[in-house]
Parts: structure tokens; C-alpha cells; sequence
């Protein structure tokens, strides 16, 4: 039970993320109503201030938001893309336009511009493009080379984390989802899953729960 749970709160987007979709989603709503009280005019009407540019912006930006909260490649591309034209728009609105509006297209250029410094980190990224779930990185990984042994493989680390390791381990016999026993070197043995393989690298998730008994030896350490 503690290892579903384990794999189900890796596996879980992180609060920002669904933030980000849930506004792109809702936003087209807010940015009407917002117009209709800026102008003190009828919603109807105020829709019918937006170029056409804008509204094709508008009308793209909920799928831009359910590609973000699905992560998928698609998502990902079309938030960069989006973001992109946004800011163009935007920017070309306050070289052009003289009026107070200005400064609410100002405000929405910087909150972009904070979302796309959040959706471009490579933790975050990285999950949109991987074939399985690999999940999102909550601790930073550093490149440490150290000697680890799981299930038996004495394998070397290219980066670790307290959550988890990537270990250099050519043709493993394992798959995604798999339990492993990991024997770290200086650290006890604890439980682990395996959350993605490539190529010659394997990504291992330390589980939690209680530590395990030392099955497995270092049969020498360089």
C-alpha cells in the first residue's frame, strides 16, 4: 500500500503546473469579463472590442491549457508557441496603443513571462517528452559518481538526489515499475522502483517505508 502511494504522489503534478492550466483554461472567461468592466460596457459587447488576432489567441488558449495539464509533447510545444505570439501581441500593443490599457497588457507580459521561466525548467520539461511516466523531480540532482549496488549489479551513479538516482547500467533486465533493492556506497540499503530506462541510463525512485535488510555486498569499492 505505502508503494502505491509512493508512485502516485511522484507521478503528481506539481501545484504550479495545474495553476498554469487552470488559468489558461478560465482565462478567455476572466479576459471578457475584465474588458466588460474596464469599458463599463454589456459582455456581449465587450468581446467584440478584440482584433482578430486576439480572439484566435483567445479562443487557442484553452487547449494550450489542457495540453499543459495532460502533459503531453503537444502541451508543451503549443504553451512555447503561444507564449511566443502572446508576448509579440502584447509588446506590439504598447509600442501602438496610448491608452491606460497599457499597463494591463504590461502586467500580462510579466506574468508570462513568470510562467514561461517555470514551464521551460528541465524538471519540469522533461516529463512532456519522456515515453512513460516518469513523474516530476521534486529534489535537485547532483552529478555524483558513486558506486551503488541494485539487486545484485554493482552499477556506478550519474546523479543523486534524496529522492532518487540515475545509474550508468548498460542492457538492464528490468522494466519500469519494477521494486529493486539498492545499496548505496557509505548509505543503508534501501527499497527503490525503477521509473524509466534509456539507452545505457536507469532512473531509480527511492520508495519509502521501513530500511531492508543488507542482501547484497559490495564486492569491492575503487
Amino acid at each position: 500500500m505505502s508503494t502505491t502511494k509512493e508512485r502516485r504522489r511522484r507521478l503528481h503534478r506539481p501545484f504550479v503546473l495545474s495553476f498554469i492550466g487552470i488559468c489558461y483554461i478560465t482565462s478567455p472567461i476572466f479576459n471578457v469579463l475584465f474588458n466588460s468592466i474596464l469599458y463599463n460596457d454589456e459582455l456581449r459587447n465587450a468581446f467584440y472590442r478584440y482584433d482578430n488576432t486576439a480572439v484566435l489567441l483567445l479562443l487557442i488558449t484553452p487547449i494550450v491549457g489542457l495540453g499543459i495539464i495532460q502533459v503531453r509533447p503537444w502541451g508543451w510545444y503549443s504553451f512555447v508557441l503561444h507564449s511566443l505570439a502572446m508576448l509579440a501581441y502584447n509588446v506590439y500593443n504598447v509600442f501602438n496603443s496610448g491608452n491606460t490599457y497599457n499597463y494591463v497588457i504590461f502586467y500580462n507580459s510579466v506574468l508570462l513571462l513568470g510562467f514561461c521561466a517555470y514551464f521551460l525548467r528541465r524538471e519540469i520539461s522533461a516529463p512532456y517528452f519522456a515515453d512513460e511516466e516518469r513523474g516530476f523531480r521534486r529534489s535537485a540532482r547532483q552529478l555524483i559518481e558513486k558506486n551503488v549496488v541494485i539487486n545484485g549489479h554493482q552499477l556506478k551513479t550519474l546523479d543523486l538526489s534524496d529522492r532518487g538516482l540515475l545509474a550508468h547500467w548498460p542492457n538492464c533486465d528490468l522494466s519500469p515499475g519494477n521494486e529493486v533493492h539498492i545499496l548505496i556506497e557509505g548509505d543503508q540499503p534501501r527499497r527503490g522502483g525503477i521509473v524509466r530506462i534509456s539507452e545505457d541510463k536507469v532512473g531509480v525512485a527511492f520508495r519509502a517505508g521501513a530500511p531492508v535488510q543488507q542482501e547484497y555486498e559490495f564486492q569491492s569499492i575503487e
